[in-house]
């Protein structure tokens, strides 16, 4: 119930990761390996702030140090949880080095504006990512209590509020795509791509929340292997194939972009019947439960 600490370990985490990276390059002048010291020490601190914390809850749910140790079934159920969600964004990544893949088959010019574009694509991605987050935590706290209509009407509105945000976010990003990208990169014809791609993925960007957010409300109602493989199938499979039918025949920065948004929609289209089926499953298990 505390999203409080997890703030502020992020911002002092941030804060120490600037300072550091001043101290590393300007004082010791120590390049690459002193920007990676930065990090090193910046996500220490805070992760120390995270245990500290822990230790300070409630005593009956706080973190107690000299009693650490291993449960055996905890860790089962943590790991079934936990390892598919891990093998999720590894499946992103895959994905993300096959496009990068095809991104270096083109120009100097369009590789240079995919990267500017995945950190433009931030303003929009980020967001998503904090809704799936809440609703996960909140789908499995009401699941927990047996109230499956609250978190359906949870699921719901953190749908719509997200979508409707993401509109938002994407018409101004696309208004104002010369000035964005020109944070990243100066040269026009790398802005001039960078605006290519942004008009083919952002108009449909608001179809990502259907797979993050309905993804994670799954994950919070107990069921961590279906988004993987609705993932895998489209994200990673039918993407790669995609890119290796399409930028060949066409190289250009828009035959990348374009496979973005039509696996974002399977994927999110996939998402949706399983949990909408998965809905049901649960009525009927609670409803069972309640007669028993």
């Amino acid at each position: 119930g505390d999203s409080k600490s997890p703030l502020i370990a992020q911002f002092i985490g941030g804060l120490v990761n600037v300072a550091m990276d001043a101290v590393f390059l300007k004082v010791f002048e120590d390049g690459v390996s002193g920007v990676a010291w930065a990090t090193l020490i910046s996500q220490t601190i805070a992760a120390l702030y995270v245990v500290w914390r822990l230790t300070k809850l409630d005593d009956e749910i706080a973190l107690k140090l000299r009693d650490i140790g291993i449960d055996k079934p905890i860790l089962c159920d943590v790991l079934k949880m936990g390892v598919p969600a891990g093998a999720q964004s590894l499946l992103i990544t895959l994905s993300n080095v096959m496009a990068q893949y095809q991104i270096n088959s083109l120009d100097i010019d369009a590789i240079a504006a995919f990267t500017a574009y995945f950190k433009v694509e931030l303003i929009l991605y980020l967001p998503i990512v904090a809704f799936g987050q809440a609703i996960m935590t909140f789908s499995g706290q009401n699941i927990g209590a047996g109230n499956l209509k609250r978190m359906c009407i949870g699921t719901r509105e953190c749908l719509i509020i997200a979508c409707c945000i993401t509109a938002v976010c994407s018409v101004m990003a696309i208004a104002f795509g010369s000035q964005l990208f020109r944070i990243f990169n100066k040269e026009p014809e790398v802005i001039a791509l960078g605006v290519q791609i942004i008009s083919v993925t952002f108009p449909f960007y608001f179809v990502y929340n259907f797979l993050q957010i309905l993804g994670d409300s799954i994950r919070g109602a107990g069921k961590t292997q279906p988004p993987m493989f609705i993932v895998m199938v489209n994200i990673c499979i039918i993407r790669t194939i995609l890119l290796f039918i399409l930028v060949p025949g066409n190289p250009n920065v828009r035959s990348v972009a374009v496979t973005y948004p039509i696996t974002w929609a399977l994927a999110g289209a996939c998402m949706a019947v399983y949990y909408f089926l998965r809905q049901k499953q649960l009525k009927w298990e609670l409803d069972a439960s309640v007669g028993e």
